[in-house]
């Protein structure tokens, strides 16, 4: 996370999100890939899910071409229809609560991992 300015051995780093407040925050438990999300609320109280990383099998989840994000930007969904509220993320996948109960996942789906068919 060198270009987010996250390395070994600093102890504090403020991430400049510009006017929103970040209300949760989750990270891929490995080295590689190293993909951060968090929850940020906007100024007009609605939420959204950001990424930032570098994956190249989809984690980011801010399009199909996007493998690097060196500052954190919305995932590429819907959210006046979609308001996640948590996000786990392993290896090579990630999965979505939303606030209804709604389960989403993206990322790889080999050997189905995801549970996709």
């Amino acid at each position: 996370m060198k270009s987010l300015r996250l390395e070994c051995g600093k102890k504090y780093v403020k991430i400049d999100l510009k006017k929103a407040k970040a209300r949760k925050v989750f990270c891929t438990n490995v080295e590689k890939p190293c993909v951060a999300y968090i929850i940020v609320e906007l100024e007009d109280g609605k939420t959204e899910l950001w990424s930032a990383g570098e994956s190249s099998k989809g984690l980011l989840g801010q399009g199909p071409d996007v493998e690097k994000s060196e500052t954190f930007a919305k995932l590429d969904y819907d959210s006046s229809k979609l308001k996640f509220v948590d996000v786990y993320a392993k290896y090579d996948h990630t999965m979505a609560v939303t606030d209804n109960g709604q389960l989403y996942g993206w990322g790889c789906n080999i050997q189905h991992r995801m549970g996709l068919q």
